[in-house]
């Protein structure tokens, strides 16, 4: 019985694992870095990202910044905050589709971006 109990545990600790790997669980920072180009918007605008730090992230995106921003990479993801808007920018990974998508916390607005090279 104990062994069953045992096996039955690890089981259910390696399907969590799984589960939160697949959904973005377990992102590092450098999983964001690249270029990344939108879908299915006009025009088209590339999104680019580059380390400067662990934790700390240079972003350039002409279609919501006039020039680069630094994001913080934490719990998973990349957040931005101008401290002019209470809800921060925020870029997560869907590791699942192979995309980003950045939402302003000013607007609400959403982006889905693909890397640019495959």
């Amino acid at each position: 019985m104990r062994m069953l109990t045992a096996a039955l545990a690890v089981l259910l600790v390696a399907g969590a694992l799984a589960v939160g790997l697949g959904c973005g669980g377990g992102t590092r920072s450098s999983d964001f870095e690249g270029d990344w180009l939108e879908e299915g918007r006009a025009p088209e605008y590339v999104m680019s990202i580059e380390a400067t730090s662990a934790d700390t992230l240079r972003v350039d995106y002409g279609r919501f910044y006039q020039s680069p921003r630094e994001f913080q990479f934490d719990d998973g993801r990349l957040t931005y905050s101008s401290g002019k808007s209470q809800a921060p920018d925020v870029i997560t990974r869907d590791r699942t589709h192979n995309a980003i998508t950045i939402t302003s916390g000013s607007t609400g607005q959403s982006v889905t971006l693909i890397p640019a090279t495959p």
